[in-house]
């Protein structure tokens, strides 16, 4: 529940900053880790996902794609999400995520999160995110301002080997077990 509460704050905040001369492919929101977010005193891995699931949503709003996935009744899932904890994030420390386009296909998308506190980064986390309607994978080329205003960022080759890898070694874990 209490999340629902900080999507509703954000997702009035994204459609308020939503102007001409903002950036759009950077998304940059505060949060405060709170006593329900913690496991015993640090903030658990679950909320971290669901801290990026706000990220994502606010950068949607704020691309225009909203309008576009809610008019065609798509659902964007996260195919794959790598993320790696540097410190942990106690009780009541106040927070910044950072969200933003790293890489894009005509299938996917490529998100890079970043849980920022006193200029420090905390957490990383690159998430792969597709659009599915009845059972198949939306070309994303269909968005009506798709590519437009979206920076590439330096590290984009190496995002996507890392991603690649991922998918490689995940396929063949599949193939041993299975």
């Amino acid at each position: 529940m209490r999340m629902y509460i900080r999507l509703f704050v954000m997702m009035l905040m994204a459609l308020m900053r939503r102007k001409k001369d903002s950036k759009p492919d950077l998304s940059v929101l505060s949060f405060r880790v709170m006593p329900w977010d913690c496991v015993l005193r640090y903030m658990g891995n679950d909320r971290y996902h669901s801290f990026m699931d706000l990220g994502r949503i606010d950068l949607t709003i704020r691309l225009g794609w909203a309008k576009t996935i809610f008019k065609e009744k798509w659902n964007p899932q996260v195919v794959s999400c790598y993320v790696r904890h540097e410190l942990p994030l106690a009780v009541f420390d106040h927070f910044f995520l950072h969200t933003y386009i790293v890489y894009s296909t005509n299938i996917c998308v490529w998100m890079a999160h970043q849980f920022v506190k006193d200029g420090v980064i905390y957490s990383t986390a690159l998430s792969k995110i597709v659009a599915v309607s009845n059972c198949r994978v939306v070309r994303l080329k269909q968005l009506s301002n798709y590519g437009n205003g979206i920076r590439r960022w330096p590290f984009q080759k190496s995002t996507v080997n890392l991603f690649d890898n991922i998918n490689i070694i995940l396929k063949e874990l599949h193939a041993l077990i299975f």
